[in-house]
């Protein structure tokens, strides 16, 4: 299957809604300076933030919401960009930073918020 942009939620909804129990459907939290159906994903990517999800197991949803206020402590300290959401059945966190084109700078602020 090939490469597909969907620019609103509705299209997104549609399309994973379609594919359910048909097809792997990956999806990505970057976005892209330029996207074409055959580059290569690496080629674009603006790689300026990481992504944390904080799941409640097992309906334990007080746990989860224990942990993101916890990071959230650090987050509020050092004054990072963030936005924090409920997902349904935990936490979507995603801590904004400057531009970098190596993802090893990623993985050293997630090691950080860790």
């Amino acid at each position: 299957m090939k490469r597909e942009v969907k620019r609103t939620r509705n299209d997104y909804a549609k399309f994973i809604n379609a594919q359910n129990n048909r097809t792997n459907v990956y999806t990505t939290v970057y976005d892209f300076e330029h996207f074409t159906e055959k580059a290569k994903v690496e080629s674009s990517v603006i790689i300026d933030r990481i992504f944390l999800d904080f799941d409640a197991h097992n309906d334990e949803l007080e746990l989860a919401w224990r942990d993101v206020k916890k990071v959230m402590d650090l987050v509020i300290t050092k004054d990072y960009q963030h936005t924090l959401f409920f997902s349904g059945r935990g936490f979507h966190l995603f801590l904004f930073g400057k531009r970098t084109k190596d993802m090893r700078n990623v993985q050293t602020f997630f090691r950080e918020i860790k």
